[in-house]
């Protein structure tokens, strides 16, 4: 066979690399199939298949699927992070997050002012 049909337009490194690029998560669950498979090769398809998703999605919305699954998972699969993205699953999470850490960041904070006009600080 000539050298071009041999070559592979995929390898562990080149995968690894396009799954950093996209963020930590997305890292660790591309690391977590590669760890599951035999044979390195075995787990191309399904790692590619992940990544493809941020052409779908965006890169961040695949992270953001991917911290998602790896808090619910063990073993994370394409089917979860599918799921997860085509029911907008992390844009929720994303915002329930936002929401609960604005709630605790405000709180019910009081000036010097409530305390000094004896707790009614609308008196005038």
């Amino acid at each position: 066979m000539p050298d071009y049909f041999q070559k592979m337009e995929w390898d562990d490194q080149r995968i690894l690399e396009w799954a950093k690029s996209i963020g930590p998560s997305t890292l660790k669950t591309i690391q977590i199939i590669f760890n599951m498979v035999k044979v390195k090769e075995q787990g191309y398809n399904p790692a590619l298949s992940i990544l493809n998703l941020s052409k779908k999605y965006t890169s961040q919305c695949l992270e953001n699927a991917c911290q998602l699954t790896l808090q619910n998972y063990s073993s994370p699969r394409y089917k979860h992070l599918n799921a997860i993205l085509s029911h907008n699953q992390d844009i929720e999470e994303k915002k329930n997050k936002d929401s609960n850490h604005r709630q605790k960041d405000e709180g019910h904070l009081r000036g010097a002012d409530f305390f000094k006009n004896g707790g009614n600080s609308h008196d005038e």
